[in-house]
């Protein structure tokens, strides 16, 4: 969400704040005022339509504030008098993969959250049960891992723990697991709710995916029939407007310039009025593989992925910057993402597995498509 990450409040320049999802609707804040301070926790509500957080207060200054509205702006988040949250910029931080909120099945009516805090780091909070003081520490990462420090939190009885991306959460070395507490699966990407896959009212026969390729832009590609061409098209985001602008000049044959769109309960709306509907990825087992893509045997081209059913994704791409755009579907298997890759080679390469890693996704015999950097404001 646009919303998650690690942040400097300019009221309190020496310390620190992570937001992290935590369930439907719902985030997590926790922080610090200064660098010796206690660490302090607080929950929130989350508004995809509206694009706002509501952060309580209450507890953190003794009541004297409750509830206020956060809204993005191009540093972080922005609050009703003007105070801003400046979030770190995590798209090229190799910690970024760890992204989430986590329960540590040892306790399991506490809470886990890890933030990416620098190229190499990440900011680790928790509170073991209801009522427990919460805790912090930090993690870096190493050889895909992120190696977390409980020294302070064991009082010396635990060194650091190299931690990797599984299925379910997080794994340890022992065998234990912090499982995820929404669906993120195994790479923790944050989504913009205008990414996915979408049925366009007008042409129901077809599909549209939307998927973040940098920041403040969007890759569109799609077929408007079962048989018909796949064709692409760029796009910009605004945050602060809550909108993306799409360019349809390519596709129309000049007809159709730039529209713009809004999201909606269905998914996103036109100033016409008609909407492409977005398919729920919310528990899809392929909703970890979303993302754009560089696959480093064509650094010129592009690939994106987007979950189309409980376990089904789209992939689309072109191979260089002239080329044709070309789409297949992939299907999870085990954990795995196997692409149907016959249509594409003409038979000389079938299905192929797939598998998560923080920096994109490997397959058999080294082959390997990297991570494109995300949009930072609405990421």
């Amino acid at each position: 969400m646009w919303c998650e990450g690690y942040f400097i409040d300019g009221n309190h320049p020496e310390g620190w704040r992570t937001i992290v999802c935590n369930g439907p609707g719902k985030v997590c804040v926790a922080g610090m005022d200064d660098k010796e301070g206690e660490v302090w926790c607080m929950e929130g509500t989350c508004d995809p339509v509206a694009n706002c957080i509501g952060l309580d207060f209450t507890k953190k200054s003794n009541g004297a504030v409750g509830v206020l509205t956060a809204k993005p702006c191009p540093e972080g988040i922005v609050f009703p008098d003007g105070s801003k949250w400046t979030k770190f910029d995590a798209s090229t931080s190799s910690a970024s993969a760890f992204l989430g909120a986590y329960i540590d099945l040892h306790h399991p009516e506490g809470w886990r959250t890890i933030a990416a805090c620098g190229p190499d780091e990440a900011i680790v909070a928790g509170m073991d049960d209801k009522d427990g003081a919460p805790w912090c520490t930090k993690g870096t990462m190493a050889d895909g891992k992120l190696g977390i420090d409980f020294t302070k939190k064991s009082e010396g009885a635990v060194g650091e723990l190299p931690c990797e991306v599984v299925e379910k959460g997080i794994m340890f070395p022992d065998g234990s697991v912090w499982e995820h507490k929404i669906c993120r699966k195994m790479k923790a990407k944050p989504h913009m709710w205008c990414e996915g896959y979408f049925i366009d009212g007008n042409h129901p026969e077809g599909w549209r995916t939307i998927v973040c390729n940098g920041p403040g832009k969007v890759c569109v590609a799609g077929m408007d029939d079962k048989e018909g061409e796949v064709w692409c098209m760029e796009g910009t985001c605004d945050p602060v407007a809550n909108c993306i602008g799409l360019d349809f000049t390519k596709k129309s044959n000049g007809a159709v310039g730039v529209l713009t769109a809004k999201p909606c309960p269905e998914g996103i709306v036109f100033p016409d009025g008609s909407k492409w509907t977005k398919f729920d990825a919310s528990t899809s087992s392929a909703s970890a593989f979303l993302g754009a893509y560089i696959d480093l045997h064509h650094p010129e081209g592009w690939r994106t992925i987007a979950a189309c059913g409980p376990d089904k994704v789209m992939v689309a791409g072109m191979d260089d910057k002239e080329g044709e755009v070309w789409c297949t579907k992939g299907y999870i298997d085990d954990g795995k993402l196997c692409i149907d890759f016959a249509k594409k080679s003409n038979g000389a390469v079938g299905i192929l597995e797939a598998e998560c890693v923080p920096q994109g996704i490997t397959f058999p015999g080294g082959g390997f498509w990297c991570n494109k950097p995300r949009s930072i404001a609405m990421a």
